[in-house]
C-alpha cells in the first residue's frame, strides 16, 4: 500500500495523508501526491513542531527530490516555494447570555435603557436582565 499526501490544489497546502492499495484520482480541489520515509518524517516533524500550521507542498519539494519528481512528473521547471498559512481557527461567539453578563459588568451604572441600545435587546428583556443579574 502506498501513502499519499492530500494536497488542496487551489492553495498548494497539505491537508492530509491517505494510504491506498490504488491511485486516488486527483480532483479540481484535491491532489494526490506519492510520499516516501523520507518525506513523511519531514511533514510528521513539521506536525509535531507546529500542529496549527498546514505545510505547502511547495517546501515539501525543497526537502525532497521524490516528491519534487512526483509534482512535477520529472519535467522540472517549477520552482519550489515556502509559504506558511495557519489552519482555520475554530471562532467562538459568545452567547447573547454571556454578552449581556459581560456589558453588565462592565457598566455597572447602566440602566436598562442603556443595555437595550447598546445589544439591541428591546426594554422589557432589558430589564428582565437587569433583574436575572441583580443591577
Amino acid at each position: 500500500m502506498a501513502t499519499y499526501f492530500v494536497v488542496n490544489a487551489p492553495s498548494n497546502l497539505i491537508v492530509g495523508i491517505v494510504t491506498s492499495s490504488y491511485i486516488p484520482a486527483n480532483t479540481a480541489l484535491k491532489t494526490f501526491v506519492l510520499s516516501n520515509e523520507k518525506s513523511l518524517d519531514f511533514y510528521y516533524r513539521h506536525l509535531k513542531k507546529d500542529a496549527d500550521t498546514l505545510l505547502d507542498i511547495g517546501e515539501l519539494m525543497q526537502k525532497s527530490s521524490f516528491v519534487n519528481d512526483r509534482v512535477t512528473k520529472g519535467k522540472g521547471g517549477a520552482k519550489p516555494m515556502s509559504q506558511r498559512i495557519r489552519a482555520e481557527q475554530d471562532k467562538h461567539k459568545p452567547s447573547r447570555e454571556e454578552e449581556v453578563r459581560n456589558y453588565l459588568v462592565q457598566h455597572s451604572l447602566a440602566s436598562a435603557d442603556d443595555l437595550s441600545d447598546a445589544l439591541h435587546t428591546g426594554i422589557v428583556a432589558a430589564r428582565a436582565y437587569m433583574i436575572r443579574y441583580g443591577y
